[in-house]
């Protein structure tokens, strides 16, 4: 079989697939579990580490070069879906779970033993932060799960040798869910700026006597 043939038959399968499997839009089944993972303290960091760490995050450094303590927080966004092959041909959508969660961590300068003023400060400072990442997604719940509720997809997707049908409709539900992401993520830099602002940096270094 020649190129020109070969090329010709491939599209004539995917052509003849694409009849097979039959597709209208649907408002498919979601479950959605906003969950509250615990937190990684990582309370032992040299300040190249914090410093280095808030760069790669576009995370404000503060007090100049004093950068104490550094709260990391990345939503995760993971979705399961169910569906079955008709034939070699065809995957029908059944399902989809989805868990969004916030994954945090806590880094606080080496410099401060562990149950120290100044450690005790950083990490209270911090924990205001974690509030903020928690409760942005907490409070978007309702909206994601209205934007579910509202949402269409194929029922069935046409599917070859190297398909993953489960990629594809989780990067649709991803897709679907950005703008709610998006006002997350407004949320908690409005809400983060209000922790991080020079009044506050001064009730929190006035806690102790020295931060040498």
């Amino acid at each position: 079989m020649g190129v020109g043939a070969a090329l010709l038959f491939s599209m004539l399968s995917i052509a003849a697939a694409r009849a097979e499997c039959r597709s209208n839009l649907i408002a498919p089944a979601f479950t959605l579990d906003v969950v509250t993972p615990p937190v990684t303290y990582k309370l032992n960091e040299a300040t190249e580490t914090l410093s280095a760490r808030a760069r790669e995050n576009g995370t404000a450094l503060g007090r100049g070069s004093r950068l104490l303590g550094l709260t990391v927080n990345q939503y995760d966004l993971r979705i399961e879906v169910a569906f079955h092959r008709t034939n070699d041909s065809c995957a029908v959508f059944e399902s989809a779970t989805i868990a969004a969660a916030p994954e945090i961590e806590v880094l606080a300068d080496r410099r401060f033993k562990a149950g120290s003023c100044q450690q005790r400060a950083i990490i209270d400072h911090e924990n205001e932060h974690v509030r903020v990442f928690r409760e942005a997604i907490a409070y978007y719940e309702p909206a994601m799960e209205d934007t579910l509720r509202r949402a269409k997809l194929p029922s069935a997707l046409p599917i070859g040798p190297s398909s993953d049908p489960e990629s594809a409709y989780a990067a649709m539900i991803h897709h679907i869910l950005a703008p709610v992401l998006d006002a997350v993520l407004a949320r908690t830099k409005a809400a983060n700026n209000l922790i991080d602002t020079p009044q506050h940096y001064s009730a929190v270094f006035r806690r102790c006597d020295s931060w040498d």
